[in-house]
């Protein structure tokens, strides 16, 4: 029935726009669609009027993609966004105790210039979401795939937390950046310099916006993702004090276990269980 196929072949595209190109998602409703109209032509309905009925049981793409976004909800997101909101708390107020000693003259290595010191705020709210927000979230992710994958709206879920947390990462790491050069010219005479807080600053700026390209670009690609949020928590320990520094080797360390979650298969863990188990004994 080659106009079924067309049919089905359409109705299919338009879902996975909606659906943002989910194949296993898309096969198996596809699967569902089929028996549908196979269905209803054994009870004799036309190929034509079966396809009719069957879209109109199982949806049109727009109504699926909001019945698969309503089964969104995944506790970790809210866990580490919550880690995060309070993390950042206890970074403003150490940041304002830094300023409020710079103005008091105490400790002596606080004394610099305001604009070095307003983009190390800045870097540091920046920094902050990389590591606890969009790492945490990659984290999270690779975890959870070694049981099971994450549903349609729970991956919506978490593509819209990353798109949110890397593009307020990109503000603070753009002002950053600007404020750092603004430093360097009226101390040294040049916006840029090579100095280690602008090149911190670059870094971090050009791999968010790697991240938000690809999260707009590839929403689908989660494990892409996932190894572009670890990558970040990488960048973001260079950031703190570079390559050589014990807070990079520690984060690299850390990251290592999760590297090595996000390249076993989709739910290893539960099927390790269940061979662990054996079969089940039937009296």
């Amino acid at each position: 029935m080659p106009d079924i196929d067309e049919r089905i072949a359409t109705w299919r595209s338009a879902l996975a726009v909606q659906l943002g190109g989910d194949a296993d998602i898309l096969s198996e409703l596809e699967t569902h669609l089929r028996d549908e109209i196979a269905h209803l032509i054994q009870k004799g309905e036309t190929p034509d009027r079966a396809a009719d009925l069957a879209v109109a049981h199982i949806g049109v793409p727009s109504e699926l993609a909001r019945e698969f976004a309503k089964s969104g909800t995944w506790l970790p997101i809210y866990f580490v966004l919550g880690i995060s909101v309070l993390f950042f708390g206890l970074v403003m107020w150490g940041c304002s105790e830094i300023c409020f000693a710079v103005d008091r003259g105490q400790p002596d290595w606080l004394i610099q210039p305001d604009w070095l010191m307003f983009s190390y705020v800045f870097a540091h709210f920046a920094r902050c979401i990389l590591i606890f927000a969009i790492g945490g979230l990659a984290n999270c992710y690779a975890m959870q795939r070694t049981w099971r994958d994450l549903s349609f709206g729970q991956a919506r879920t978490w593509n819209r937390a990353q798109l949110c947390m890397a593009s307020f990462a990109f503000i603070f790491a753009v002002i950053a950046f600007v404020l750092a050069g603004v430093w360097s010219t009226l101390e040294r005479d040049q916006f840029w310099v090579w100095d280690g807080r602008e090149i911190a600053a670059l870094v971090t700026m050009s791999w968010v916006a790697m991240l938000l390209l690809s999260i707009w670009r590839t929403p689908a690609a989660r494990g892409w993702l996932i190894l572009l949020g670890f990558a970040g928590n990488l960048v973001a320990g260079y950031a703190w004090h570079g390559f050589v520094s014990w807070h990079f080797v520690f984060v690299a360390i850390v990251q290592l276990p999760f590297l090595i979650l996000a390249l076993v298969p989709i739910g290893w863990l539960r099927r390790r269980m269940v061979w662990l188990r054996g079969p089940t004994q039937t009296v």
